[in-house]
Order: structure tokens, then sequence, then C-alpha cells
């Protein structure tokens, strides 16, 4: 029996070899199907399986095979960087994505690519939590890549011409993934309706009704404790002035994610309104500590301090315009990865003005700096 089963791996391993070797993709498939099902954790069977399914544009197949790769595997990290690509690309599948891209830093933290990559998904799915954290433990570990600065930066303008486009395409691969779902509701309640038209159009998708916010309350019912629909109706009704709206929404932010700046900003402007001028200066400080940044806290507690008689107020007035002088700069890049070292010495500038140290070496490091 064991001569037999050594014998038959023989066999596969030679069969394999000249497979790929003649570039028989079929026939690869077949010997490595087989010698995996008997070795499924033998890294060159896992190997010729993962080439074969790519190159037969298995791309399920392919992603599959990588996940069964060991980890004790030379090419693993490489591997995962593949499949975390095709799983975007070719399976619009971005919840796998995001897990492989997170397996990577599970083995080498201070990989750039896969920080690279969950940035891009962060940001494209307005998932502003996540995104935040995910650059600063970047920015922390030294391994950012040069967007990692222009969002940070951007944070609460955060939007992309080609946004629906995209999330429109990945809801429709992967249906009720709460991000996308929530991503999407958001891109089409800022769009116009003719983008919105154009974008569904060419993905074959029925065109609902525009100019109303239908899609965004219906994902409102489904997943009323979003942080990110949260803060897109808390900003909706803070534009108009509708106070109760932001206290009712505001009181379903969980306990546990009130670590996020914005939720501190939202009470600010909440005890603001209610005339609690003192507790909201703290509220904004709160909010200022977790996210330096920010230039639109900023600018409501100068005018806080202003209305208090509190030391700072021009000062902090001077450097709100500043970062939103920043914002608007950063925006019109063609794309978040083409900062220049001028503009990252000045947004290292700004860091440093706004007390954050963490960004401000960050964007030192993007400018040439030490």
């Amino acid at each position: 029996m064991q001569y037999r089963r050594a014998a038959e791996l023989s066999d596969l391993r030679r069969a394999c070899r000249l497979a790929e070797q003649a570039g028989s993709w079929q026939e690869l498939q077949r010997a490595a199907e087989r010698w995996v099902a008997l070795q499924p954790f033998n890294d060159q069977a896992i190997m010729h399986l993962a080439t074969a399914k790519k190159s037969l544009e298995d791309w399920g197949g392919l992603v599959d095979a990588v996940e069964q790769l060991p980890v004790s595997n030379a090419y693993l990290v490489p591997s995962l960087a593949v499949a975390g690509d095709v799983a975007i690309d070719h399976l619009e599948d971005i919840e796998r994505a995001e897990r492989l891209f997170w397996a990577i830093l599970a083995i080498d933290p201070r990989n750039e690519q896969a920080y690279q990559r969950l940035i891009f998904l962060y940001s494209m799915t307005l998932q502003k939590a996540k995104l935040q954290a995910v650059i600063r433990q970047a920015i922390e570990r030294g391994a950012q890549p040069v967007e990692a600065g222009v969002y940070l930066t951007t944070m609460s303008a955060l939007n992309f011409s080609d946004g629906l486009f995209r999330v429109a395409g990945w809801r429709a691969a992967t249906p009720g993934h709460e991000p996308l779902e929530v991503a999407y509701a958001i891109y089409l309640a800022r769009a116009s309706g003719n983008e919105s038209n154009r974008v569904l159009r060419m993905l074959d998708s029925q065109v609902p009704e525009y100019g109303t916010l239908d899609i965004a309350r219906r994902m409102q019912e489904r997943y009323p404790n979003n942080i990110e629909l949260l803060s897109f109706w808390i900003d909706h009704a803070m534009e108009r002035g509708e106070v109760e709206q932001v206290r009712e929404a505001l009181s379903r932010w969980q306990p546990e994610l009130q670590d996020d700046y914005r939720y501190w900003r939202y009470l600010g402007w909440l005890q603001d309104m209610s005339g609690d001028l003192e507790t909201s200066l703290s509220s904004y400080r709160k909010s200022l500590s977790i996210h330096p940044l920010d230039w639109r806290a900023r600018n409501e507690m100068a005018t806080l301090q202003r209305a208090l008689g509190v030391d700072g107020a021009a000062a902090n007035a001077e450097l709100a315009a500043e970062g939103k002088e920043l914002e608007r700069m950063l925006k019109e890049l063609p794309s978040a990865s083409q900062l220049s070292t001028v503009n990252a010495a000045k947004l290292g500038e700004y860091a440093r003005k706004c007390g954050d140290s963490v960004a401000e070496r960050a964007f030192r490091r993007g400018a040439g700096g030490a």
C-alpha cells in the first residue's frame, strides 16, 4: 500500500512538472488536484494547482488554492497578495479580499502593499472608522503608502467620482454585505440623477428614482446602528439644523464606538445647540485629541473659545482655515498617490501645528525628511 502511494505521488510530481512545462493547464489541474487530495498540505502540489487555476482563469479556484498554503510556505505573502487582487478585480469579493490582506499583515506586519489595498477598500467603501484605524496603524509601523496621509487629512470629506460605479459592481457580486449596501446608499444619495442613471444602466441594474433619500432610509431601517450610515444622517441633519434628528441618531451610536472622533464632534455640536457651551468645548477637545487634523472640529472650537473668552481662538481659527485649504488642495489631486514632496511637507507642518506627532512623522517621511 505504501509503495503504491509513493509510486503514485512520484508519478503525479512528474506529471505536474511536464504539464506545466508544456502549458497543458487542464492536465496540470487534474494531476495537481489528485496530488493535493493525497497530500493536502504539500506546498509544491498546491502551487502547481494555483498555477493551473490562474492559467485557466479559474479565479475562485486560484484563491481557494492559495488559502490552502501553509504558513511556512516561502511564497505565501506574495501569493496572498495576488489572491487579494484577484478577489477585488475578478471575483469582486471585497470581504474575502479584506481577509486576505489582513492575513498578510499577520505574517508581515509592515507590508506596505497590504496596507495600500486595505486603505483603498476602506476608503472606496466609505468605512471611515476602519480607514482611520488602519492608516494610523500603518503609520505607527512605518509602513504607510503615500495616499495614507491624503485620506487621513480629507477623512471627513471622503468621496470618489468612480465610487458609485465600483461599489455598485461589488454589491452586485456580493449582495447583502452590509458595508457595500451602506456605501451604495450613501453614494446614491450624493449623486445626481444623471450620474446614477448612467452608472446603473452600465451595470444592467434597475434604476430607482433619484432626488430623494429613499434608499438611504431603507438602509437605515435595515442597519439602524451602522456607524457610517449614522454619520451620514447626522451630517445631513446638521446641515439643516435639525437638532432632534441629530440627538436621536447620536443616541444609537454604540458605546464601544465612541472612540471615533466624529461622535465627539457631533456631540459638541448638539451641546452647542442646547446652549451648553463649556461642555461643548470639552467635546470638541476630545474629538481633536482623537483626530487632531480635523479642521471642522477645530473651527467650531475656535468659535466657542471666542464666545467664552477662552485663549486660543485666533490660533485655532487660523489653523482650521489652513486645514480647510489643504483639504481643498488634496481633493484636486488626480490621484491620492500623486502627493508631491512639497505638499507632503505642507501636511507635515500642518500635523505639527495640530499636535499630531504620528501623522507628522509620516508626512515628513513622504517629503523625504527624517
